[in-house]
Parts: structure tokens; C-alpha cells; sequence
């Protein structure tokens, strides 16, 4: 509880310092823009909200701009690469719970796409030799990113600034 309490207090005062309701001398430390906008100074817009996320790759579109190619299931996919073999990796002591917890707010901290009202759901199939829980649903609700306006081929938009201020 006394986490949650001291990590409140610092989104806060954070909060404050970077929308200048609360100023400081600029000898004793830099304030830095909420939406990432000048965080790097040799590159002022990287890492603002509204902006493409980095690619490490080319863009792979079925028609050069933005339709899914064909392809598998990205369900089948995930479970080909990841398959645990039906393992328990939780630790006993709970390490491993927190640590999941603690990569999941790192995660949404310094990435979340814009979402769109196109489905984009994935099949289900119970009966695939992989799948080691029930889904009645028959598929993963989800929906297409949304883009960069005026971009092409389209590009995916993050929503939050790409900087974590420790």
C-alpha cells in the first residue's frame, strides 16, 4: 500500500512540473513535456504522442498501404513460437506475477496504439492441437491500429509519450 501511496504522489508532482503549474529553477533539473515533444533534443519529435511507433522492418502490406497480407492465424503463430509445453512458469513467492504486473505498466506507459472501430478479430479453434484453453467466443476480439494521417503505407499512431521519466 505504501508503494501505491509513493507512486501516486510521483505521477502527481510529475504531473504538475510538466504541465508548468508548478515551476523550477532550471539549474536544479530539466522539465520535461508530458506529451515527449523536445524529450530528445537531437531529435525533439521522437517519442510524441500522436506519432508513428519505430519500425525495424519495412511495411509489409497486401496492397502497398495498409490491407493485412494473407497469412496464418496469428493465434497459431504465437502458440508456434511460444509454446511452453504446458509448463508453470509462476513462481511460488509470486516474483514472477509482479514482474508480469510491473512489464505491463511499463508497457502501457511508453506504448498504446490508437484504436479504431474496424474489427480485426482472430479465429478461435478449440480444436487445434495447441490450444490448452476453451474459448466460446469462437475468436480474440480485436480492432485494426490507427494510423499517422496523410502517411502511406500506414503507419500504427502511439498515444502516449515514449519517455519514462525515473
Amino acid at each position: 500500500m505504501r508503494f501505491l501511496r509513493r507512486s501516486v504522489a510521483l505521477v502527481a508532482i510529475g504531473a504538475l512540473l510538466g504541465s508548468g503549474a508548478a515551476q523550477a529553477d532550471a539549474g536544479w533539473f530539466e522539465i520535461q513535456g508530458l506529451d515527449g515533444r523536445g524529450n530528445n533534443r537531437a531529435h525533439p519529435d521522437w517519442g510524441t504522442v500522436g506519432e508513428a511507433y519505430s519500425r525495424l522492418a519495412p511495411a509489409r502490406y497486401a496492397d502497398g498501404v495498409g490491407q493485412p497480407v494473407a497469412g496464418p492465424n496469428a493465434r497459431c503463430v504465437s502458440n508456434r513460437i511460444f509454446a511452453d509445453g504446458r509448463q508453470n512458469f509462476l513462481s511460488d513467492r509470486g516474483v514472477s506475477q509482479w514482474a508480469q504486473v510491473w512489464a505491463q505498466f511499463m508497457d502501457h506507459t511508453f506504448g498504446l496504439r490508437e484504436d479504431t472501430a474496424t474489427d480485426a478479430s482472430i479465429p478461435w479453434d478449440n480444436d487445434a492441437p495447441m490450444e490448452h484453453v476453451r474459448n466460446d467466443l469462437g475468436s480474440i476480439p480485436m480492432r485494426r491500429s490507427g494510423v499517422v494521417d496523410g502517411v502511406s503505407p500506414h503507419e500504427q499512431k502511439n498515444i502516449v509519450s515514449s519517455y519514462l521519466d525515473g
